[in-house]
């Protein structure tokens, strides 16, 4: 059985730390090549974008060199000659849907600073990493049907620049600014001469798992069909203001330009496509000079490759607010899980303990999710029975920590501290670690019983 299936590796013996190397077979398909054209290598288990580095005869090096990462012989057969198509109209494509244009409003040349409300509130955001949080909006302006600039702030603006500025208020209402002479140039009068054409759709729905998009919302007809084998990832909801308090007084104190970890941290906790980031020196080998890593958990809470697209965007954004040359990596945090056995006591005189135990258990869940805690953050088992108390109804409480696992429900390498009655009290992770709970992996069962003095 399978005797005609080639499961030697996709890629040539000629892949090296530098390039994948594949070898086509047919020559033809070499005219439909250039250098630096995005491709998509995808199995059955696994796709990764890579970008045409050198062509040289029937071989073609590609970049990242992800070969690197399937050396045995149980990974080899994630990517086989058999099971490994390799697209190459590769195109990208951001959450969102373009609207009709609109009037934004009149112009008058005898007023400075002019600004027009833009009645929504799901504008969607493109990358662009010379803005501080990484992205801007997707608007586009016209003024007397010339198209004019957005940038992060007119006041790096010269006179006669054809700029504007995207503010938000805490409605997450846009309203687009213009200049007053001096940092922007003013706009010009005029009768509905502005107008504005953007994108609606944002947020973590846009994180969409592999090969889920399967239908075009508008028929094209330059489009037969199309594949969307890789992840959609960096959609985030709305920055809250307790995060904009936290986070806009450091990024200003950096002035845009990282230079200790403590700046790295903040820089990425500023970019809208960032949960949480934690930054560490990696000391290479004399003369090469110190690196920063910097470890992402990324919105929507999906672990990247450090090949992947998120990955090479943020690379982009750090190393533009960084000092020049120094050398950037980014790497997605460690998911660890945790399994844990609460257990209660309920006044039933006085709370319905059905009531009580939903409560805990909607609670926990909050409290111990991927958003809310923190890498590197430890567990003790006090903690989480200070958590269970904080519920109204629950007289007593204690908890179980059965454990840390990875997401395949192995054991995670971790550090246990247990108790004199062998129950674990704590378990310490790694920095790059981040410890949670998901219920729909681990179910929480919650045990009640009736309170009695």
């Amino acid at each position: 059985r399978d005797f005609d299936i080639n499961n030697n590796p996709a890629w040539s013996p000629r892949s090296n730390n530098a390039s994948t190397v594949f070898e086509l077979e047919d020559k033809s398909l070499l005219s439909l090549l250039k250098l630096g054209q995005k491709l998509i290598c995808s199995s059955q288990e696994k796709s990764i974008a890579v970008e045409i580095k050198k062509i040289e005869n029937q071989l073609i090096y590609v970049s990242p060199p992800f070969h690197l990462d399937y050396k045995t012989a149980k990974k080899a057969r994630v990517f086989t000659r058999n099971n490994t198509r390799i697209y190459g109209n590769v195109v990208n494509a951001s959450h969102g849907e373009t609207q009709a244009q609109i009037i934004l409003g009149s112009g008058d040349a005898s007023q400075t600073g002019q600004h027009f409300k833009l009645q929504s509130d799901q504008i969607s955001w493109l990358n662009d990493p010379s803005f501080n949080t990484g992205v801007r909006a997707d608007v586009l302006v016209t003024v007397e049907n010339r198209y004019w600039q957005q940038v992060e702030n007119l006041s790096l603006s010269a006179a006669e620049d054809h700029h504007y500025q995207i503010k938000i208020d805490e409605d997450n209402k846009l309203s687009i600014h213009f200049g007053d002479g001096r940092h922007g140039r003013k706009l010009p009068t005029g009768i509905d001469n502005i107008r504005v054409t953007f994108r609606e759709g944002n947020g973590e729905t846009g994180n969409l798992a592999p090969h889920s998009l399967v239908k075009i919302a508008r028929p094209d007809p330059l489009v037969d069909d199309f594949i969307a084998p890789l992840a959609a990832t960096g959609g985030a909801e709305k920055e809250s203001p307790a995060h904009m308090r936290e986070n806009a007084p450091a990024a200003l104190l950096s002035l845009n330009r990282a230079v200790s970890l403590r700046d790295f941290e903040h820089l990425a906790r500023h970019h809208s496509m960032v949960w949480q980031a934690k930054a560490f020196e990696r000391v290479a080998n004399r003369p090469a000079p110190t690196a920063i890593e910097v470890v992402v958990v990324a919105a929507g809470g999906s672990p990247f490759a450090a090949n992947s697209e998120l990955a090479q965007t943020l690379k982009t954004f750090f190393v533009q607010h960084a000092i020049p040359s120094l050398p950037i990596s980014v790497a997605s945090y460690q998911p660890l899980l945790m399994q844990i056995q609460p257990s209660i006591m309920v006044d039933v005189s006085a709370f319905d303990k059905k009531v009580v135990t939903l409560a805990v258990k909607q609670h926990l869940q909050t409290m111990l999710s991927l958003k809310q805690r923190q890498l590197g953050q430890a567990l003790f088992r006090s903690a989480v029975i200070a958590l269970i108390e904080e519920v109204q109804g629950v007289e007593n409480a204690n908890c179980e920590i059965i454990g840390a696992y990875l997401p395949a429900k192995t054991p995670a390498d971790v550090q246990v501290f247990k108790g004199n009655d062998g129950e674990i009290r704590k378990i310490s992770i790694q920095p790059q670690q981040l410890l949670y709970l998901d219920t729909d992996i681990y179910a929480l069962n919650i045990i009640s019983k009736n309170f009695e003095l």
